[in-house]
């Protein structure tokens, strides 16, 4: 089972004294030389009590540092064992945790099935003794969420950082620090940076279905209000509308997050908001989560996290056009599903190691994750642009294909505003049935075709009125 992520802040500071207390206690091999010379003591119990004194922290420091093994283990237990529990409270965290799905223990892929609505039949006597024994298969559907995200951030500890740490109880927080805080916080950072650019690109690719709403003003702030309530209130109703697969399903109130940009929370009175959901203002606040903007990234960063080990850039990964800079700025909020996200950790670690000739540590903590979204779960994309199909064409118009090839095709949509621009392809003229197009566009033409011409069509989904094709010539 995974394990769910806590989204709770953790706040509260460091004690040096209680971190070194646990190191000793989870690291015996310290601990015995230290007990020894009487510099910590250990209590009936077992555990170890240590004296906040600064003449303590600098005979704890002598042996460590003067004792290579016990610096390597000291810094160790200091990271691996106490740095993933304690650190927490001082790292930044992602605020779109709380959409996380949790840890896996094991695998790398997780698998989301979905079974659809069964169909309805009339009750028929004279028909059930012909169906008594003919199968119905239930439409049950399957989606993968596959381990895409595996980095790793290095980090360096001198020997004399190490020493600058026992001068004070207040240097062990600061070693803690350069230890672990910037790379957790680089993670965490990294994480909302690609899900933020995930559910950007959802909008942009027409993967979310838009509801029209007008441009916020203080004096509108009832009528997108009301929008929202209303699409809320559908979002609880079974439909086939508001998910990528088309499958028929719903969100209850419980399940629905509203994202906002700040821009929109700042101007958008939220008690006006709550009553038109009639819930209170702090349950309201509760399941609204804020993007800082959809249209400013850290392009550089993002580039950085989509380049694979040989150096190639993702061809997913894409800087928003002008076109697209505008279609976001006109959005506003974004109501998903909390099972619309598939975010998932797959494996975290620390590793070391310590070079004597340059008396310095390096830390490498690698971080494993599944970033993907459910095409079976609902989200609403609100926009003050109006969303049209506006053309579709497909590329090359014509071209000669000899029979038993293939050929690639490429459609392009053009579109105003937030509006899926999937397509369907078709072909007609054919005589044989071997001959076809699939749902990428790849054409084949049957070896025992006879027609002299077919037409591949590229119809949008979106408006079925518009479409682009493809005239292709078999040669004898």
């Amino acid at each position: 089972m995974p394990t769910k992520p806590s989204t709770a802040p953790a706040n509260s500071a460091i004690d040096p004294v209680a971190v070194t207390k646990a190191v000793m206690e989870e690291t015996p091999e310290l601990a015995s030389p230290l007990l020894a010379r009487g510099v910590i003591q250990a209590a009936d119990d077992g555990s170890i009590n240590i004296n906040g004194t600064t003449e303590t922290i600098h005979a704890i420091g002598d042996y460590i540092l003067n004792y290579t093994p016990a610096s390597n283990a000291y810094l160790n237990a200091l990271v691996n064992r106490i740095g993933f529990v304690i650190i927490s409270s001082k790292m930044y965290t992602n605020p779109w945790s709380v959409f996380k799905k949790g840890r896996l223990e094991f695998g790398e892929t997780v698998e989301e099935i979905f079974v659809n609505l069964a169909k309805p039949y009339q009750f028929s006597p004279s028909k059930a003794e012909q169906d008594v024994f003919k199968r119905t298969i239930p439409d049950v559907r399957a989606a993968f969420h596959t381990m895409n995200f595996q980095k790793f951030y290095p980090i360096t500890v001198s020997d004399d950082q190490l020493r600058q740490a026992f001068l004070s109880w207040q240097g062990i927080t600061d070693l803690i620090a350069a230890i672990v805080e910037s790379v957790y916080a680089s993670a965490q950072t990294d994480e909302y940076l690609v899900m933020k650019y995930m559910l950007a690109r959802c909008i942009l690719n027409g993967n979310i279905s838009p509801v029209k709403v007008p441009a916020l003003s203080k004096e509108n702030a009832v009528d997108i209000a009301t929008v929202f309530n209303e699409t809320a209130m559908n979002l609880e109703f079974q439909s086939n509308k508001f998910n990528v697969s088309g499958v028929t399903t719903h969100t209850p109130m419980s399940e629905q997050y509203l994202i906002t940009t700040t821009a929109f929370r700042s101007t958008m009175n939220f008690n006006v908001l709550a009553a038109a959901y009639n819930i209170e203002y702090a349950e309201l606040m509760g399941r609204v989560i804020n993007v800082d903007s959809f249209v400013d990234m850290d392009w550089q960063r993002l580039q950085d996290l989509f380049t694979d080990e040989t150096g190639k850039v993702d061809p997913s990964f894409k800087p928003w056009t002008e076109d697209e800079v505008a279609i976001l700025n006109g959005v506003p909020a974004i109501m998903t599903s909390v099972n619309f996200w598939q975010v998932w950790d797959n494996f975290e670690k620390m590793t070391e190691n310590y070079n004597g000739k340059g008396l310095y540590w390096n830390y490498n903590y690698h971080v494993w994750k599944t970033f993907s979204i459910s095409p079976f779960a609902q989200a609403v994309c609100y926009s003050a642009v109006a969303g049209a199909i506006t053309a579709v064409t497909v590329t090359p118009e014509t071209a000669t294909l000899p029979k038993g090839a293939d050929m690639q095709l490429g459609v392009s949509v053009s579109r105003t505003g937030v509006v899926n621009q999937a397509v369907e392809w078709s072909v007609t003229g054919n005589t044989s049935t071997g001959t076809y197009v699939t749902d990428a566009g790849k054409v084949h033409i049957a070896k025992d075709e006879t027609g002299t011409t077919v037409t591949v069509k590229a119809t949008s989904v979106a408006d079925p009125a518009k479409s682009g094709q493809c005239v292709v010539t078999v040669q004898a």
